[in-house]
This record gives structure tokens, sequence and C-alpha cells, in this order.
């Protein structure tokens, strides 16, 4: 009962297993790994095939009561941004070889080169900009097209070499009296690094 309880299945111990739906069959399968206390859980792409919820369910127990108690999880799945979810290391495999194994952060960081920033500014003139595009450490600037823009904001991606350079760059805005509307800095995702360290393979 209290692996059952751990699982969310206590309200269900003594229904038929015909009768529970795929979800419960998972969690039920969970169960049975966790009854002899094992400090090492194997668990091969546990939330294949569920609905949004049930997976949920099953990556939040994993991250909070299996690791919580100090046992180790080697946790296979396809779903990259998932293993971001719960992971502290992460192994990527390639045709049966292990290409990579580092934390989230460490694999994103693999593949970052540059720094992605995205700007929204009011009341910026192709002069402004021009001269934005001469400041030391930045590689370029494109103006972006968006829908959602009003007519006197450009929205801007500027491409810098390292963050470093940004507290130039809102200096200038600053002094030129450029309202800054909203910044959004772009990481490279876990697919990004999936895909990177796939390819070099």
């Amino acid at each position: 009962m209290e692996v059952l309880k751990l699982v969310g299945l206590e309200n269900s111990a003594f229904d038929l297993y015909q009768k529970y739906s795929g979800g419960m069959k998972r969690k039920l399968s969970l169960a049975r790994t966790l009854l002899p206390d094992p400090p090492i859980i194997l668990l091969d792409e546990p939330t294949t095939g569920l609905d949004a919820i049930s997976a949920r369910n099953i990556r939040e127990f994993v991250r909070n009561t299996v690791q919580e108690s100090g046992k180790t999880v080697l946790y296979t799945t396809h779903y990259i941004e998932e293993a971001a979810q719960i992971c502290d290391k992460i192994g990527i495999l390639n045709r049966g070889k292990l290409v990579a194994c580092d934390t989230p952060d460490a694999l994103r960081d693999r593949i970052k080169k540059e720094e992605l920033i995205y700007l929204i500014v009011e009341d910026i003139t192709q002069a402004q900009i021009e001269k934005m595009r001469s400041f030391q450490g930045v590689i370029s600037i494109t103006e972006k097209t968006d829908e959602d823009l009003m007519p006197n904001q450009k929205g801007l991606c500027l491409e810098l070499k390292n963050v470093d350079q940004l507290p130039s760059i809102f200096d200038f805005l600053f002094e030129q009296k450029i309202k800054l509307v909203n910044f959004k800095r772009e990481e490279p995702t876990l697919e990004d690094a999936f895909i990177e360290l796939t390819k070099r393979a």
C-alpha cells in the first residue's frame, strides 16, 4: 500500500488490472519496481504513449519522490526536454555509442557560440541602428518584422561575441532616449545540443 500511495493508486488498489488505464498500468509498473526498495532504478521510456497528465505525474514522481530518497535513476527517453526537466546528467547516444555525457547546462554550453539577444525598441532611427552595428563585440544586427509590433516599434536581433557587450547597448539606448519595450536572451535548447552533437559524431 505504501508504494501504491507513492504512485497515486491507493484508491484503485482493489480494482482489476484489466480495468486500469494505460497511465495507471505504467504507475503500477513503477510501484512494482519500487517494492524491493532498490538503490538504482532503471526506467525505459516510462511516459511513452501516456496522456499529458499521466506523463507529468510520472516525471514529478521521479523528480520529487525517487530522487529525494537518494536513489539513482537511469531514465531513457526520446523526449529531449523531458530529460532536461528531471535529469542531473544526460548522456546522448548515437548509433549505440555515447557521444556526450554532462549536465543539461554544460551540454547546451558545448554548442553555444555567440549570444543572441532580441530587443523590441521604440522610436529608433536607421542611423542609430547603424551606430549600434559599429560597437565592439557586435557581430550583426538583424531587423525582425513582427505583426504584434506597434508602428513606432522595431524588433532587433543582436548577435554578440559574448554577453559583456550588453551593458554598452543598454547605455546607448538610454543616452539616445530610445525606449526599450522588451528584451530576451536566446539560449540553445537541449534539442539543439542533441542535433549538433550527434551530427558531429
